[in-house]
């Protein structure tokens, strides 16, 4: 009989304005078979011969906010994998708004570095590409200058033709697999050398402890 492989869990926080098209992303990349890796009827995907079972939370202002209301302790850092910095090209704003929650972002990204020596994965994209010639507010030699100061790499995209979608996703979740395996080693390497040396402990944030509330447009369907 062959062993059932297990199944690894991924949570990928795609983080953006209202109305960017953050939800469509996550919907097109789970609708598309991606090279045969998705498994029917599921979110689970076969990648670098792991089986993953993925998610994907959309994080935006709530009702009458802005991402300067966003302090570090309220963004899930121990809950997600993997961040993208998401927002569309043919709107200025959400571009800026974008900005905005990186900084709060980067106070994590530092500790992260400080801590362990690793970057949490994160990407940047522009959203709706496929009407960037038309209407684009974003050039993108800005766009890719903040990439690099944000050391998160720049793609562009379109959730509604589904351009660079898998692709992305794909690359990102490779990531996050090489992330896991250098942090397990470096928590092997700490408990060795301190027995006694407590792992840590995940922390519950206010994104988090406020999913399910039914008027909280944090997790917009409009994303």
């Amino acid at each position: 009989m062959v062993k059932p492989k297990s199944v690894t869990h991924i949570k990928i926080a795609i983080c953006g304005n209202p109305n960017t098209g953050k939800k469509t992303f996550g919907t097109t990349f789970h609708q598309r078979e991606i090279m045969d890796k998705k498994e029917e009827n599921s979110n689970r995907y076969t990648i670098s011969n792991e089986c993953l079972d993925i998610e994907f939370l959309y994080i935006q202002p709530s009702a009458g906010s802005s991402f300067e209301d966003v302090q570090p302790e309220d963004i899930p850092w121990y809950d997600i994998d993997a961040f993208i910095l998401f927002y569309a090209v043919d709107e200025m704003n959400s571009f800026t708004q974008m900005q905005v929650f990186h900084r709060s972002f980067d106070v994590l990204q530092k500790e992260e570095k400080n801590t362990y020596g690793l970057l949490k994965p994160c990407i940047c994209i522009g959203n709706k590409c496929d009407t960037a010639e038309i209407v684009r507010e974003v050039p993108l030699a800005t766009a890719m200058k903040f990439s690099d100061t944000a050391n998160a790499p720049y793609f562009e995209t379109s959730a509604k033709t589904g351009k660079n979608v898998s692709a992305v996703i794909e690359d990102l979740i490779k990531q996050i697999l090489r992330y896991r395996k250098q942090k397990e080693l470096l928590n092997t390497s700490k408990n060795k050398s301190n027995p006694n040396l407590q792992s840590d402990k995940k922390k519950t944030s206010f994104f988090r402890s406020r999913r399910d509330v039914e008027d909280d447009d944090l997790f917009n369907s409009n994303a």
